[in-house]
């Protein structure tokens, strides 16, 4: 079977693109993931969103972003989390930030993705996406 979307790469984005595509009601959606040499870049990551910025529309997107992660911590979900606000010496403006670890963020994700029917697959290197 073909499926309707592949989204190539199980890192945070790949992972969260996945789920929402479910829960949207994509049907047949495949995260294919790679089993590569070396531990992934978002594996070692903090994972740190602020969302003190001059563009509204990025500072909206980055502001959900803390939020579902603190309402899925707050679930019961294993993600270790901290608010650890930001100081931009240039402006001296304490911002508010969280601090997430991105390796926490992306099982939940995968598990959450799976949940809503998401399969996994693991091709290698992904060389040619067409």
């Amino acid at each position: 079977m073909t499926p309707t979307v592949a989204v190539v790469g199980r890192g945070p984005i790949g992972a969260a693109t996945a789920h929402r595509l479910a829960v949207a009601g994509v049907r047949d959606v495949v995260l294919v993931g790679a089993d590569d040499a070396g531990e992934p870049a978002y594996r070692s990551s903090g994972g740190s969103v602020c969302w003190h910025r001059s563009d509204r529309v990025k500072a909206a997107m980055i502001r959900r972003t803390a939020e579902f992660v603190r309402a899925r911590a707050a679930a019961g979900a294993s993600i270790r989390v901290r608010e650890t606000p930001y100081l931009f010496l240039d402006s001296g403006v304490l911002a508010p930030a969280l601090n997430i670890a991105a390796a926490d963020l992306v099982d939940d994700l995968v598990g959450l993705a799976a949940g809503a029917g998401v399969s996994e697959v693991d091709v290698g290197t992904v060389g040619a996406v067409e």
